[in-house]
């Protein structure tokens, strides 16, 4: 009996071999909260930054909101989003079962009349079920404290989470992991999405750059 209640583990999350082979996209959504994390943001302050990553191509989007929950730019963008990346193909949304992301996801499935979009839940007190969201979660805090203290370094000054750069960073530091991390098989998130290898200059958040519009002098 103390063997069974000291060393019990959760059951195993298998991935669902049927809807691997019919190939549906499974995207795993979740909040990020920069409150305690970064410098200068105070009890209550700052935004909640949504972050999606799909399962297959590992293609992350991460875009900071108003507020959580349903909110009118937030349920426009997350459908824009997907329809820009998958088309109007089936979908599952995968997250935890907190109300706000939830009630989130069920606005956008009723925004997506022309595709079915599945809203999936993982088990109530499980945390390691939407484990894709949170390992997302992870690397795009990670990848948003380094290009942060690089621009500062730059600038000589602190970039504040209030600062309408920061908004600007938090995506862009999402497409920095879609275009130069390599996985496993050799090819970054972007080549898996597109087709083909991604050419375009990447270069630091901030820099300087001179525009020319094509047929002008």
């Amino acid at each position: 009996e103390f063997c069974v209640h000291g060393k019990a583990r959760d059951d195993p999350h298998f991935r669902k071999k049927k809807d691997r082979e019919i190939g549906i996209p499974e995207i795993s959504i979740d909040y990020m909260w920069l409150k305690g994390k970064f410098p200068f943001t105070q009890e209550g302050e700052g935004q909640p930054i949504l972050i999606m990553r799909d399962r297959d191509t590992k293609f992350k989007k991460s875009i900071m909101m108003p507020q959580k929950g349903v909110e009118a730019y937030a349920v426009k963008t997350l459908t824009n989003e997907l329809s820009k990346v998958f088309g109007h193909a089936k979908l599952i949304l995968a997250s935890d079962q907190e109300p706000a992301i939830t009630t989130l996801l069920e606005a956008v499935c009723l925004a997506r009349p022309q595709a079915r979009t599945v809203p999936e839940r993982s088990p109530v007190g499980d945390s390691r079920a939407n484990g894709l969201a949170e390992r997302a979660v992870q690397s795009v805090e990670e990848m948003l404290r380094v290009h942060k203290l690089d621009l500062e370094k730059r600038l000589g000054r602190q970039l504040l989470v209030g600062h309408r750069a920061f908004a600007w960073l938090v995506e862009h530091v999402a497409e920095v992991l879609n275009k130069c991390v390599v996985g496993i098989d050799g090819k970054i998130a972007w080549m898996r999405v597109r087709g083909r290898s991604y050419n375009g200059a990447m270069l630091p958040f901030g820099t300087k750059v001179m525009p020319r519009v094509a047929g002008k002098v």
